[in-house]
């Protein structure tokens, strides 16, 4: 699959979740929704306009490698929670903040790391030959 089709199929698919993507399906459009948003003032309205086509395509990635889509929220939950004690631990004083929380914030922040690469891989892996359960091969 090429550039210009990844685009075309990833957009017609806007909020299809389920099935099936290739690699080069996915890291076509991906490519495409990154160098869009990279593009000043207008880029930030296409790239929102393009989120939810982006998570679709990635789950339907997840899903070619026969693991659940709801695998792309999982670096989410450390992310948010480290991150949220780490602007607590900075809030009551700037200049000098709680120590203790801004560890645990960052250590929170590891697991993010580690599952973020984990996500990353099962991206960039080749497909499940065959029928899975989530549908008949792409390829």
């Amino acid at each position: 699959m090429g550039f210009g089709e990844a685009i075309k199929t990833c957009f017609s698919k806007y909020f299809d979740f389920s099935g099936r993507a290739r690699r080069s399906e996915f890291w076509w459009f991906y490519l495409f929704y990154f160098i869009v948003s990279i593009i000043p003032f207008v880029g930030i309205f296409v790239a929102l306009a393009a989120l939810i086509p982006v998570y679709a395509a990635m789950a339907r990635r997840l899903h070619d490698t026969d693991r659940s889509g709801w695998w792309i929220l999982a670096p989410a939950g450390p992310a948010i929670l480290g991150g949220g004690i780490l602007a607590a631990a900075f809030a009551s004083n700037p200049d000098n903040p709680d120590t203790t929380l801004a560890i645990l914030g960052g250590v929170l922040m590891i697991p993010a790391l580690v599952l973020g690469i984990m996500l990353l891989v099962w991206l960039a892996s080749d497909s499940q030959p065959g029928p899975n359960r989530f549908g008949p091969s792409p390829k």
